[in-house]
């Protein structure tokens, strides 16, 4: 799956304000599927790669 930076962006907010207890449809992703991806995002340290800007 590949993410546009705007995506990364609101997903991440997401993630850092509501983390487990996400709802909605926020950086293209379900609440489920934000779900599922916060302990694995909680373990690389909070921040997704967006490599070389």
């Amino acid at each position: 799956m590949t993410y546009r930076p705007a995506r990364d962006e609101c997903l991440e907010q997401e993630l850092r304000t509501y983390g487990a207890e996400t709802v909605g449809v926020w950086g293209g992703m379900t609440d489920d599927d934000r779900r599922a991806l916060h302990p694995h995002w909680l373990r690389r340290g909070g921040r997704i790669d967006r490599g070389e800007r």
